[in-house]
């Protein structure tokens, strides 16, 4: 009798646990109107609810050892615009409400999920409970690519008061806002102008810079390097301007002067039998570029030095064009 019971309680615990969870994650979105932000975290609705953004961890407002603290007051005043007086949806995940009285859930106005924006603008980190995770996949990809330009608190407090790093948190936010898809590892643009050997322009204005070479301007007034630049430049412009490229990324994001730094490729033409070109590679190989790696993307760094290497060996493309101009002037 006593075995019985206790299968019993083990069958009702694991049948209310699976509805509990089916019934979590297919829970309708409610309309509800919010009265006033109450911190950077939570919402009071005009009903009495107290809401907790689920996914995000703001700067505190009232805690001044916070290291982020120096961000509390812009982001609580964004929160008031984004959602205050506002009507809004929100969303139950695993958790109804908490001993303490507060109601968990995914927040959405219109056209965005809040928690995600958030996070996506360097209003907040990422911060998971482990138990009401439907939207943390999202969450994470919003804060990496806040975090990849150092956006928001994702900056040193002591640097966020100057003017100039203010300019640099409004650009890094307008970049997210205009380029941002092309954080991600794989991004497609067409080239509408090449700027050098080593950079190019897509068509919607946003500069890209070949990983691990380097080639001098083409304006260069050192003897041989301004030619050096030009036939690079010439050479890259014959491979891919007015063409679509795939860019991939390894470590690193943004130059110093806001260029993406990417592996460039030219997508294979099965029709006329072309295959994929691996224009970083390439610049190297035919002779326009030497490998260069001031930073710690180094996944083809052995493979681009050994192909550099033979052409040192065996001068082809800008370094035989240009050596032979710097002797010709010798004459």
């Amino acid at each position: 009798m006593n075995k019985l019971f206790y299968i019993l309680i083990i069958v009702m615990t694991i049948s209310c646990h699976n509805y509990y969870t089916v019934t979590a994650k297919s829970m309708p979105w409610e309309k509800v109107k919010v009265n006033k932000v109450i911190d950077n975290e939570h919402l009071l609705l005009f009903d009495g609810r107290v809401i907790k953004i689920i996914g995000i961890k703001s700067p505190s407002l009232i805690n001044p050892e916070d290291p982020k603290y120096c961000f509390a007051r812009s982001v609580n005043r964004k929160l008031h615009l984004l959602l205050e007086n506002k009507e809004i949806k929100i969303q139950q995940d695993q958790t109804r409400k908490t001993k303490s009285g507060i109601f968990p859930r995914h927040l959405k106005t219109d056209d965005k999920n809040v928690a995600e924006f958030i996070l996506s603008q360097g209003m907040a980190i990422f911060e998971t409970d482990d138990v009401n995770t439907k939207y943390d996949k999202k969450y994470q990809k919003a804060a990496d690519l806040a975090k990849d330009i150092q956006l928001g608190v994702w900056q040193e407090c002591s640097n966020a008061k100057n003017r100039t790093t203010l300019k640099k948190y409004i650009h890094q936010r307008n970049f997210q806002k205009k380029y941002g898809h092309f954080l991600a590892p794989i991004s497609v643009g067409r080239v509408k102008e090449v700027i050098s050997g080593q950079s190019f322009r897509l068509e919607n204005g946003l500069k890209v810079r070949l990983l691990g070479i380097e080639t001098p301007l083409p304006q260069d007034p050192r003897k041989g390097f301004g030619c050096f630049g030009k036939e690079s430049q010439k050479h890259l412009e014959s491979l891919i301007l007015g063409k679509r490229v795939f860019l991939t990324k390894d470590i690193s994001q943004l130059s110093e002067e806001r260029e993406l730094i990417r592996n460039v490729h030219l997508p294979k033409n099965r029709k006329k039998g072309i295959p994929e070109i691996f224009i970083n590679q390439k610049m190297i190989n035919d002779g326009f570029a030497r490998s260069f790696w001031p930073t710690k993307d180094e996944k083809y760094k052995d493979a681009f030095e050994t192909i550099q290497q033979e052409v040192y060996n065996n001068p082809q493309g800008a370094w035989s064009i240009c050596l032979q101009e710097i002797l010709n002037q010798k004459q």
